[in-house]
């Protein structure tokens, strides 16, 4: 095949892979998952008049992160909990336990994890492992007024699964235990329920038509 060949057919096919991806695009329909009752109605019935408000501090990046404490009731218990919460929730998810915790003489911290509620860009990383930073800059911050106080790690679903990384990384020996509570480990995981219980409909067609104008250089956004 000639050069001048080559030059002319490869705009062509381009043109066609990108009709294909919108044509993917727009002819998949929508799907909404169905709205989970079980966890709405949880949510709404929790009492969060007693939540303290947000404070905040700066990450390394300098960078506003936010958290809620809880200081513990007397007698203080001498202990510390970090509460990490699930994907699509803020630390106010995590009122009822640090309260809990707060009334049984242990202090707690709830933070919006980067990318939730007032924690930065919503749904924002710069890089992977910039969580586990912003949980040791927590730890450094909290170390500030409690320089010895041992320091459990809770995380809640896709916070369960963060807390696991945690326990296997090079910040581990920040923490005196780890606990997981409902851990979201990955969609394939035997402990996950097919599609998330529910929880997602990823729309596969779409994701994959979108990949396809981002890799010819054409954006979507």
């Amino acid at each position: 095949m000639s050069i001048f060949r080559i030059f002319l057919l490869t705009p062509l096919a381009l043109i066609g892979l990108s009709a294909l991806a919108l044509g993917g695009l727009i002819a998949a329909p929508l799907s909404h998952p169905p709205l989970l009752a079980s966890i709405q109605t949880t949510a709404r019935a929790a009492d969060r008049s007693g939540m303290p408000p947000l404070s905040h501090f700066n990450a390394r990046d300098r960078a506003d992160l936010a958290y809620r404490f809880y200081p513990a009731k007397a007698p203080s218990a001498g202990r510390i909990a970090i509460l990490a919460h699930g994907s699509s929730a803020l630390g106010a998810a995590m009122h009822t336990l640090a309260a809990a915790l707060a009334e049984q003489g242990v202090a707690a911290y709830a933070p919006d994890m980067r990318g939730h509620g007032q924690s930065g860009p919503r749904g924002d990383i710069a890089y992977i492992g910039q969580l586990e930073d912003d949980l040791a800059d927590l730890t450094a911050l909290i170390r500030k007024s409690d320089a010895s106080s041992p320091i459990t790690l809770i995380g809640h679903s896709a916070g369960g699964g963060f807390a696991l990384r945690v326990a296997a990384s090079p910040i581990q020996d920040l923490f005196a235990r780890t606990i997981l509570l409902a851990p979201y480990l990955g969609y394939d995981a035997p402990t996950s329920r097919e599609n998330s219980g529910g929880w997602a409909s990823p729309d596969i067609a779409r994701i994959t038509g979108i990949s396809v104008l981002e890799r010819l250089g054409i954006g979507c956004g």
